[in-house]
């Protein structure tokens, strides 16, 4: 529930308050489902994407390489 706020509240560019709830949602999700699972880093990539926005580039960069690498790098899935 938290990601997805997050995620609408980033959607319509209110990245100050999608921030926060984006980050603690990561954090959650890391430690109920481990990484790499697809939900864990759907919510790196909207965090990173939140990130752009606001002009936090290196803090995109370091997320953006788990989320879309790991979520391929799975067993059973095509890269």
């Amino acid at each position: 529930m938290m990601h997805n706020y997050g995620a609408l509240l980033a959607e319509i560019e209110k990245l100050d308050d999608a921030e926060p709830l984006l980050e603690e949602a990561l954090e959650r999700r890391r430690d109920a489902l481990g990484h790499p699972h697809a939900d864990t880093c759907q919510t790196m990539h909207n965090l990173a994407v939140g990130y752009h926005g606001k002009g936090k580039l290196a803090q995109e960069l370091a997320l953006l390489p788990d989320a879309s690498g790991s979520h391929r790098a799975r067993p059973g899935r095509a890269a």
